[in-house]
């Protein structure tokens, strides 16, 4: 539970065990020790991260996901920069668009 109260900026253990047993991690009584599957908590704990990447970035929230997760901001960028020169090479043909929508002009 220590290491949970470090890792949630959290005063007490006695807090991280609130928090756990708030999102339901299950606490591991090992000895005279609290513990928490890392991998539990994990899921848990990042799960905010990855719905907001998902809401900004939609399908390529998994790339972003693990610059994020490397903390390597050239890979952030990279795929930024990638995005942006797809979105550069998209056009627009309002003609084409009223078109598909069958819309067409009188």
């Amino acid at each position: 539970m220590e290491q949970v109260k470090v890792k949630l900026h959290l005063e007490t253990s006695e807090a991280a065990a609130r928090w756990c047993i708030k999102n339901d991690i299950t606490i591991i009584p090992i000895g005279n020790k609290n513990t928490v599957s890392e991998y539990a908590f994990e899921l848990v704990y990042q799960k905010p991260i990855i719905d907001d990447l998902k809401r900004r970035y939609g399908e390529k929230w998994e790339k972003y996901y693990h610059a994020y997760n490397s903390e390597d901001i050239t890979e952030f960028y990279a795929i930024q920069e990638e995005s942006d020169e797809v979105c550069n090479n998209i056009s627009y043909n309002p003609n084409t668009f009223l078109n598909n929508i069958g819309y067409e002009l009188s």
